[in-house]
């Protein structure tokens, strides 16, 4: 499946920065009703749809670097070493879980390699 490339308004994408600028701390989160009326200058009609584009600026965001923490409350920038580590980790563990899959479907391909050439040899093949 082919994504669609966006374009980017990076005069909307530092905006959401200083506005996140004022939320320090996961005690300060904003939600994102209210972070996307900040952003855009108005209310969303439809909750996933109309946030989508704001998720994405988060997004490039993160890809710069940012730490923009999000939380049940909304979204921040974290304010300790705790909170970074804790946003941090909530990225990690994903990544690593995805990893060990990986590496568990690559041991069993080359077993089952493996198991299917013995067999043939029993079974006088190849």
């Amino acid at each position: 499946m082919r994504t669609k490339k966006r374009n980017l308004d990076s005069s909307l994408k530092y905006k959401l920065l200083g506005i996140l600028s004022h939320h320090i701390g996961r005690l300060n989160a904003i939600g994102m009703g209210a972070l996307y009326t900040k952003v855009f200058g108005r209310e969303w009609a439809h909750k996933i749809n109309d946030t989508r584009y704001l998720r994405y600026l988060v997004t490039e965001l993160r890809k710069e670097g940012h730490m923009v923490a999000s939380c049940g409350d909304g979204y921040y920038l974290p304010a300790t070493g705790s909170e970074r580590e804790e946003f941090l980790k909530k990225f990690a563990k994903p990544a690593l879980h995805s990893l060990w899959l990986v590496s568990r479907m690559r041991r069993r391909a080359v077993s089952e390699a493996e198991f299917g050439r013995q067999l043939r040899l029993l079974l006088g093949g190849e």
